[in-house]
């Protein structure tokens, strides 16, 4: 386990009455917490090569609730390493960088999910429902096209 550190994630202050509409204590939301959301968005953003800095900030979430998660803290590690190709970015000092790489890519997925949720007027449960049809769908598996939402989707109990 990481040195947490003070270390947390921030939800992005634009996204979030989109991660409230993904919750399931909403209608038509998908996940029990905002962790949860944001992992699953992080896949998103990571299979969909989507990346966007997060701005402001709706709330942090304490690094050891978002680790408290089996998969999460090594999903975190990967799309760092992924993302840079630096194995050294995986040193206990650079968690801070680490979190920032998942920040964008839960940004970025979360982007996904909104663009996708308006073309075809789904609510969130329906988006992730899409998404996750759509990963299995995909017959041609490739270790470049990025994680395996359906183990994700698994691990969240979907």
């Amino acid at each position: 386990m990481s040195d947490i550190g003070g270390t947390s994630v921030r939800r992005a202050a634009d996204k979030a009455e989109l991660l409230d509409t993904l919750l399931r204590s909403k209608d038509g939301g998908a996940f029990g917490t905002y962790r949860d959301a944001l992992v699953f968005a992080a896949a998103v953003g990571w299979r969909h090569r989507r990346k966007q800095p997060v701005e402001g900030n709706a709330g942090p979430i304490d690094w050891g609730t978002m680790i408290n998660r089996f998969g999460t803290e090594q999903l975190v590690d990967v799309l760092a390493f992924e993302d840079s190709g630096d194995v050294d970015i995986l040193a206990p000092s650079r968690l801070p960088e680490r979190v920032r790489t998942f920040e964008s890519y839960a940004n970025g997925g979360l982007e996904v999910i909104s663009e996708l949720m308006g073309v075809k007027a789904l609510s969130g449960a329906e988006a992730v429902y899409e998404l996750l049809r759509e990963a299995l769908d995909d017959h041609h598996v490739d270790a470049t096209d990025g994680p395996d939402l359906r183990d994700l989707g698994r691990a969240l109990g979907l």
